[in-house]
């Protein structure tokens, strides 16, 4: 289940208070299959309940508060709701094999709080930064550092830059670097000449690691024509993505 995924990655100290809610209430499925009905309302809401029930039940067990089911009329609700939450969770199997990219997408760019992508299997051995000199990245590291597991700090991380367009690019290149060097020991850097998605996928086929990737929206865009969040080339991949500024 979605908790037991994200307790192995969350700081222990932290108090936790859960709030769950279904993509279908925000988001439309592409089909739906051959020969299968929508389901009646009273079964809708007993299933409903089932779930909030479950869900509960895995929260408590946890030691994380769980406060309510959210029923979001639609995408602003969420983008709303958002504004006071510290952190989004999405399996991606569920998300990005039963709703069309581009919507997820547009959520991914809408929603003010950092989104955290969960595969089926969340085993990690690494760390991806892809930095394009935003001030979102250094806001979503801040984030990962306060969010995650300080364990996650020994992994080996790979900072993914642009090529410097001026002075000041290579300026905030180096600010950023060296404040990655207060938390991570294992670090080293890599150079982009294609789009993040191209790059990080040649990037793996030759290391085969098992990363979290800490991207903005915009940066995200070209995952989705390479599979990584579905059945593709790359398995195991754990993203942790912030909206980016140009998406305002």
């Amino acid at each position: 289940m979605l908790l037991s995924k994200v307790e192995s990655l969350l700081n222990t100290t932290h108090m936790k208070y859960v709030s769950a809610f279904k993509l279908d209430s925000v988001l439309k499925p592409k089909t739906v299959t051959a020969g299968k009905e929508q389901g009646e309302p009273q079964h809708d809401f007993i299933e409903k309940i089932e779930f909030e029930m479950n869900f509960q039940k895995e929260a408590t067990a946890r030691w994380m508060n769980f406060e309510a089911m959210k029923d979001f009329e639609d995408v602003d609700q969420l983008v709303s709701f958002s504004t006071v939450c510290d952190l989004l969770l999405i399996e991606s199997l569920h998300a990005f094999e039963q709703y069309d990219k581009k919507e997820m997408q547009e959520l991914i760019d809408r929603v003010h709080c950092p989104v955290a992508i969960l595969p089926e299997n969340v085993d990690h051995d690494s760390i991806i930064i892809v930095n394009d000199s935003s001030l979102d990245i250094v806001q979503l590291t801040k984030s990962f550092l306060n969010l995650f597991k300080p364990e996650l700090r020994k992994l080996p991380v790979s900072v993914f830059v642009d090529t410097p367009e001026n002075d000041a690019h290579i300026s905030n290149e180096r600010v950023f670097i060296d404040y990655l060097k207060l938390y991570f020991k294992n670090m080293g850097t890599q150079l982009m000449d294609c789009d993040p998605a191209s790059c990080i996928e040649e990037y793996l086929s030759k290391e085969h690691l098992k990363p979290i990737i800490l991207m903005n929206s915009k940066s995200m865009k070209n995952f989705g024509d390479h599979k990584f969040f579905n059945s593709g080339p790359i398995e195991n991949l754990i993203a942790f993505v912030i909206k980016s500024e140009e998406s305002e």
